[in-house]
């Protein structure tokens, strides 16, 4: 007998939330390469989180809405960089996944693999990208670490130096 809890959408039995397995991304014409768990989900992230520190704020009827994934079990894959991934202890003392520091989360609107029906929910649930920001077209996954780097070179100028006054030839000469 499995221990994975089924999400109830309208009392009705809609999909084991199991553990996310190893994590992958699927290519939405819409959104990019958007998260998801092992069986194809998609993976959710909340605004009103944080990602430093990780913070969970969603919980009680919100949690119904949008169950955690727990940390448990989750693994990264060669898109989903293995360094992007983390967990947060929520209220409740359960471990809760995160990836690039956002705790992510599934949507009961989901009733199969590659669909992303909770994107943009009340302007503040959004489609995660695999290094936890939110998904968008035309951003690739490449496993990175989710981190920005800039490097500034500085400006080189060259310095023109005046000939020797021994070099140049004399007035009237």
């Amino acid at each position: 007998m499995s221990t994975r809890a089924l999400i109830r959408a309208g009392g009705e039995d809609v999909r084991d939330t199991g553990p996310a397995g190893e994590l992958s991304v699927w290519e939405s014409k819409e959104l990019g390469d958007v998260l998801t768990d092992s069986a194809g989900f998609t993976l959710y992230r909340f605004d009103k989180d944080t990602a430093r520190p990780p913070t969970s704020r969603c919980a009680g009827d919100c949690a119904k809405t949008w169950p955690v994934v727990p940390a448990a079990g989750a693994s990264a894959s060669a898109k989903v960089g293995k360094s992007a991934l983390g967990s947060v202890t929520r209220a409740d003392g359960t471990k809760q996944l995160t990836v690039g520091g956002w705790p992510v989360y599934h949507y009961v609107g989901d009733t199969k693999p590659q669909q992303a029906n909770g994107q943009g929910s009340g302007g503040v649930w959004f489609a995660a990208a695999a290094d936890g920001s939110k998904a968008a077209k035309g951003k690739k996954a490449g496993g990175g670490t989710g981190m920005k780097i800039t490097v500034r070179i500085p400006e080189y100028r060259a310095r023109v130096r005046p000939a020797p006054p021994s070099a140049t030839p004399a007035p009237g000469s």
